[in-house]
Parts: C-alpha cells; sequence; structure tokens
C-alpha cells in the first residue's frame, strides 16, 4: 500500500504530538509512577499516569499499578 504524502505527515505529526506529550508528562512524573498514553488513529490520544508500588517477592518484586491517578483524551491541533 503507498501513502500519500499527506497520509505519511499525519503519521510524523502523531508521532511527535505523542513524543511532546509523553516528555511534557514525564518530566512532571514523580518517581514511581508510570505513564501509558495510546495515541489513536484520529489523532487523538488517551494518557493515564498510574501510581507504581513494589510488591512483595511473591510476585518475584515485579512493579504493579496501584491507582490511577488521571486520565485525559485531547485531539490533535
Amino acid at each position: 500500500m503507498v501513502k500519500t504524502i499527506e497520509e505519511q505527515q499525519k503519521e510524523i505529526d502523531m508521532i511527535h504530538s505523542y513524543i511532546t506529550e509523553k516528555r511534557r508528562v514525564e518530566s512532571q512524573c514523580q518517581e514511581g509512577e508510570k505513564i501509558v498514553v495510546h495515541v489513536n488513529k484520529d489523532g487523538s490520544y488517551n494518557k493515564t499516569v498510574e501510581r507504581i508500588a513494589s510488591s512483595s517477592s511473591s510476585n518475584g518484586g515485579r512493579q504493579v499499578p496501584v491507582n490511577n491517578r488521571e486520565t485525559r483524551v485531547a485531539k490533535r491541533r
């Protein structure tokens, strides 16, 4: 499938928006938090910031999400 220049530019813009938003949120993120960003094909995205708690060795010391602090949905400009 060959993509038009407009389709390619839209994908580049979506990737740029994702990276910009991720960096902005990560700069505000505190230790023990995890940012999850899902970008939709229409350019909107869902962002969730989860607090992470280290649990006991029963699960191998993996980090487990304990609470979703915020979720945002925004349109690409």
